[in-house]
């Protein structure tokens, strides 16, 4: 037979239950970006989109042929890079992997990122990868179609992604960590000169942007970039129902995208450059932003239901649970 504390037991563990059902875990509109890229040498389309209500780029590049849409399942930020501290890994992700319009110096490839309105601000952010035997110069545009100066590009510094741990299969057997260098006066990230893997710069622009252009420049060899693009939560307005009773509440903007296009590691085999049609698992790893609004304050995520409102709710119905359990044991009595 159970006892009256077995059963206020079971009652509180339902309680408890109840409440954990009552509370949703919200996800996190944080990480990188899915592409879709299509057309040939020297004339390429595409999208970059982004999660969480970021604004949807489409993209034109004259890269020469063999450029294209990477998984990311070889080449990859590891999540102790310093763009993976703020990004999470990118492993198994997405990447541009764009070429120059001839491999020789002095015929840069133009590639033009035009978002459907201007971005955030803030808590989103690109790296440029592979930057070695080459330059990219880059430049913007902001809401009003005026240049964005280079500071604003939010330069943030410059890393190898094989110098850390994990480190991707293209990394192997690589013993120099190259890092190239950015001069803000030209707006230019360059490598030294030399074919190596993994140096890396990374931006977190400080303004809206509504044009971003990468200006790719060989300086020996047949080089290559990655291109990464990645946000934090963009919270979206969610007014509170009570305040209009006309009102419809949020829509869902979240972007839809193409299937992504086949995997290839970062090296010189041109029978890998041809895009495909395998998609590539996320890993879904990245760390919120430090102002993150979800979930803060004393409203539940998601419902926005007080959580002192909630607590007692629970603490209501565990108490008429134990009132009913006692006046059953007098009456068995």
């Amino acid at each position: 037979m159970k006892t009256a504390t077995g059963r206020i037991g079971l009652i509180g563990a339902a309680s408890a239950v109840l409440l954990a059902v009552a509370v949703p875990v919200q996800a996190q509109d944080i990480g990188y970006a899915d592409w879709s890229m299509e057309g040939g040498s020297r004339a390429y389309t595409g999208t970059m989109a982004l999660p969480g209500g970021f604004p949807e780029a489409t993209f034109t590049s004259d890269a020469r042929a063999q450029s294209g849409i990477r998984s990311g399942a070889n080449t990859w930020l590891g999540p102790n890079t310093p763009f993976g501290e703020v990004y999470g890994s990118s492993r198994d992700r997405e990447y541009a992997l764009i070429r120059p319009f001839a491999d020789t110096p002095g015929n840069p490839s133009t590639t033009t990122y035009t978002f459907a309105e201007p971005t955030p601000a803030s808590q989103w952010g690109f790296a440029l990868g592979d930057i070695d035997a080459d330059t990219v110069t880059i430049s913007a545009t902001d809401a009003n179609g005026d240049p964005v100066p280079a500071s604003a590009l939010g330069y943030q510094g410059s890393f190898n992604f094989c110098d850390t741990s994990p480190r991707p299969g293209t990394c192997s057997g690589i013993t120099t960590f190259h890092q190239p260098t950015w001069t803000e006066a030209t707006a230019t990230l360059a490598g030294d000169g030399n074919d190596e893997t993994g140096g890396t710069g990374w931006f977190q622009p400080t303004v809206p942007i509504a044009t971003l252009t990468f200006s790719f420049s060989a300086l020996s060899g047949f080089p290559v970039y990655q291109t990464w693009f990645a946000t934090l939560e963009v919270p979206e307005p969610d007014p509170d129902p009570t305040d209009d009773p006309t009102s419809d509440g949020p829509t869902d903007d979240e972007p839809t995208t193409d299937e992504p296009t086949s995997d290839d590691p970062n090296t010189e085999d041109p029978s890998a450059g041809a895009p495909g049609s395998n998609t590539p698992p996320a890993d879904g790893s990245a760390k919120p932003a430090a102002n993150n609004d979800a979930g803060t304050g004393s409203d539940l995520p998601i419902t926005g239901v007080s959580l002192f409102a909630t607590l007692l709710a629970g603490l209501a119905a565990l108490t008429a649970g134990v009132l009913v359990l006692t006046r059953r044991r007098s009456t068995e009595h």
